[in-house]
């Protein structure tokens, strides 16, 4: 759910945003396919070359998306690089920062926007505080935090 939320705030049908190839397949499915039915359309990138992600991008480019630590692979994304990048063409960065302590994610520079979930045992169980979560936002020198709710 928050990944769904974090990128239908930026994007309408229309734009597009581009993804690294390293993600959890629930996510991939999500943005490959639902997304599209709605006229979004997700431009999958290999993470492995970070200009891959200003190659695809255009004018109707609104974020870029990743996973810190992607579920299954594991493999580091190049956060610092792709922000950069995003930052120099004015697109932000989204981070799905699941697999990362909040407090390692706040020591990673250039880093624009990060969603964090509720745990999984949360969702499991049913739990009140799976009907919302906490967007930190943090865009070219200012913080701006978002509460969302279902």
């Amino acid at each position: 759910a928050a990944s769904t939320f974090a990128i239908l705030n930026i994007c309408e049908a229309g734009d597009n945003f581009v993804c690294s190839t390293n993600i959890y397949g629930g996510t991939w499915n999500l943005f490959a396919n639902t997304l599209k039915s709605l006229g979004i359309e997700c431009r999958f990138v290999d993470p492995q070359d970070p200009q891959a992600f200003a190659k695809a991008t255009d004018e109707k480019t609104r974020c870029y998306y990743a996973e810190t630590l992607p579920n299954p692979k594991l493999e580091v994304f190049p956060i610092k690089e792709v922000a950069d990048i995003g930052r120099e063409l004015g697109v932000p960065l989204i981070m799905d920062t699941r697999r990362l302590p909040c407090s390692a994610v706040r020591l990673i520079t250039g880093l624009q926007l990060f969603c964090t979930p509720p745990p999984s045992s949360l969702a499991v169980m049913e739990h009140p505080l799976v009907v919302c979560w906490l967007m930190v936002v943090i865009s070219i020198g200012k913080l701006a935090e978002t509460v969302s709710r279902c």
